[in-house]
């Protein structure tokens, strides 16, 4: 079926259609808008600089913290691994003035841990050791006082002063 009566349509007729949209543009500032972006911008650089400020003191925190757990975890590991760790052990030492050595001795198994030759100075502590414990000197003060005092004793036997 053919269209008889074919009016040509132009546009020149038709309106302008005009719409309203929004797009991202450069606009350039006033004097108050770029003021204010001055302000921001400042504000901007101090967060930024706070931020990476924070992040360096956290950041040492944490690695001083993870070498803490890392020295921890290193130490535990010999332990569980030798099945033996380090303590505080009371030791008993002996000075045998008639052999002429210390040994050391543990406490907790009876072991002994080493045995050495005395000095000449631990050799001569010992002359007086039970002297001493009888007349109840305990250091060289009381040692130097308790031979002035048999000193008088001896004078005043003889007679001198």
């Amino acid at each position: 079926m053919a269209i008889e009566n074919k009016e040509e349509r132009s546009f020149e007729d038709i309106p302008s259609k005009v719409e309203k949209v929004t797009e991202e543009l450069t606009v350039e500032l006033t004097q108050a808008e770029w003021e204010s972006r001055v302000e921001d911008f400042a504000q901007a650089q101090q967060t930024t600089e706070r931020t990476k400020d924070r992040k360096k003191s956290v950041t040492a925190e944490l690695n001083s913290e993870l070498k803490i757990a890392e020295l921890r975890e290193d130490r535990l590991a010999g332990i569980v691994t030798s099945k033996r760790e380090q303590r505080q052990v009371t030791v008993e030492v002996t000075h045998d003035y008639v052999a002429g050595k210390v040994v050391k001795k543990r406490t907790d198994t009876d072991e002994v841990i080493s045995t050495r030759d005395m000095t000449t100075s631990e050799r001569q502590s010992g002359l007086f050791d039970e002297l001493d414990e009888q007349e109840g000197v305990t250091d060289a003060n009381d040692f130097i006082h308790s031979v002035h005092e048999d000193n008088k004793d001896v004078n005043t036997r003889q007679g001198t002063n």
